[in-house]
């Protein structure tokens, strides 16, 4: 008998220990559909303006705890100064649409929506060649990660610096919170805005989003270890009166 309910506690904390390390779901999307088949939005063209419409498909009591997007190998045309807009919006369709974009100067095309962040002033790739043309991939650009959770938005690069961006700056605002996020993810289309205002060579966009559900909290290490030590004190109480028995 002792045996038996040492093995019934013990499965318990195993599986609450289990209930913990399955609570997140992870989910990525990729802008994919367009008319060059790929997913760098036609490499951010600084006469453009790209509007990328995600059928996320979450449950209804699915809550997104993080969102990052991924910027693959990222590039500046060149040194002059630029800017790249991304903005929450709420499409009908989950699809890719490009549209023209003809105002001069640095203005983002979808300014009527929630703006989340703008990278200003890119590094360049050095192996642009503006007399002929050609563009060569180059080791130059960055892969940016831009993450907004419960700490708020942020970004790392995958050069030495985390915070380095080659004389350029990154900036959030209000809207970069998962509340905001959430609330455009509670429409059928969750929608990304991208104004570039200069050209920005890319190798590839991702969107990774991070989901929980209610009963998925993880519990916390120290919640952990005091309903184990409960249970060990249980056992060592029941193994006592078996004895004394």
């Amino acid at each position: 008998m002792k045996k038996t309910w040492l093995s019934v506690l013990a499965g318990m904390l195993v599986v609450l220990m289990l209930n913990g390390l399955v609570s997140a779901s992870e989910h990525y999307y990729y802008p994919s559909g367009n008319e060059f088949g790929d997913n760098d939005l036609n490499d951010l063209d600084h006469a453009k303006a790209y509007r990328w419409g995600i059928d996320l498909d979450l449950e209804d009591n699915e809550t997104i705890t993080e969102f990052s997007l991924i910027f693959d190998n990222i590039r500046n045309w060149d040194n002059a100064a630029n800017v790249l807009y991304v903005s929450l919006l709420n499409p009908s369709y989950a699809t890719v649409k490009e549209y023209t974009d003809s105002t001069p100067g640095f203005s983002n095309y979808f300014n009527t929506a929630p703006l989340l962040f703008q990278f200003n002033d890119l590094n360049k790739d050095e192996l642009w060649d503006r007399a002929t043309g050609n563009l060569t991939e180059s080791n130059d650009g960055m892969n940016i990660t831009v993450t907004i959770n419960a700490s708020g938005a942020s970004f790392k690069s995958s050069l030495s610096d985390p915070t380095y961006l080659k004389g350029g700056s990154f900036q959030a605002t209000s809207f970069a919170s998962l509340e905001k996020i959430n609330e455009y993810a509670a429409h059928t289309i969750f929608g990304l805005g991208f104004d570039p205002d200069c050209h920005f060579y890319n190798s590839g966009i991702t969107l990774k989003i991070t989901t929980s559900t209610p009963g998925d909290a993880v519990p916390e290490p120290a919640t952990l270890m005091l309903f184990g030590a409960g249970l060990l004190g249980l056992a060592s109480r029941m193994r006592k009166k078996t004895n004394i028995a």
